[in-house]
């Protein structure tokens, strides 16, 4: 009897994470709207957009934007742990360095390594709860396949392909950056330009998320302004799909 009130409370337990994870996937805000989000731990990730040149080109200009992304550390504090380290960390196993390889219009975003040792295990193991939990909207960061690699996704919109995968997380700054990094796909994912993480780190909350916000710089393409660079503001770009439907 005993053994059968414990079984009972532990999946009662996990159905309740269950559905927090998924009211928190779904009640998602307009990513724009940065002063909505929590004071959970939030990461920041700066990345460097390139066109693809051919050999012997000259160098190409560079878009330089940065996201935050909120994390559900009190949800899942043992895995978001693990991606904060991974995001501000210089050395293996670490996202800086790193490539979306993998850009899906409509879809979703990939980037990490496979080669490194996985880190998520044993946190995986202790947090599965939110395996069953479905990605039903866009700015979404999962683990693509925490048990073989340390690649993580990120939702452009709807992406039920991703379904029974952790989310850990939601970005709340930088839509126009998302929308940039999405332009640079295809329908077969390999990306149409360079899209490469510069490195990252935790905000500390108590000064507050817009001490890291991080307007786009994006390059002026005229020939007489080479090499300048037009900073962008984080409500300049809109996408519609970006913002809860409702």
């Amino acid at each position: 009897m005993e053994e059968r009130e414990r079984l009972e409370a532990e999946n009662a337990a996990r159905l309740e994470k269950i559905q927090k994870i998924q009211m928190r996937v779904d009640g998602l805000t307009p990513l724009n709207e940065v002063g909505t989000v929590s004071n959970a731990r939030h990461v920041w990730i700066d990345v460097n957009i390139t066109p693809k040149t051919s050999a012997g080109a000259e160098d190409p200009p560079v878009t330089k934007g940065r996201i935050i992304i909120e994390l559900f550390d009190d949800l899942l504090p043992e895995i978001t742990r693990i991606f904060s380290q991974m995001v501000r960390s210089d050395n293996p196993p670490t996202y800086k360095g790193t490539s979306f390889f993998s850009i899906i219009p409509g879809e979703n975003c990939e980037a990490g390594s496979g080669r490194d040792r996985p880190a998520f295990g044993r946190a995986l193991d202790n947090e599965r709860a939110t395996l069953d939990a479905y990605h039903t909207t866009p700015g979404i960061v999962t683990l693509s396949d925490p048990s073989r690699d340390n690649i993580f996704s990120i939702t452009f919109g709807e992406c039920t392909k991703l379904d029974g995968r952790p989310p850990i997380g939601r970005v709340v700054y930088g839509v126009d950056v998302m929308h940039e990094i999405e332009q640079s796909g295809a329908a077969n994912g390999k990306p149409t330009k360079s899209v490469v993480i510069q490195g990252g780190g935790d905000c500390d909350m108590s000064k507050g998320l817009s001490h890291y916000y991080k307007p786009m710089a994006v390059p002026v393409l005229r020939k007489a302004d080479t090499g300048r660079m037009k900073i962008v503001g984080n409500r300049d770009v809109q996408a519609s799909h970006w913002l809860r439907r409702g």
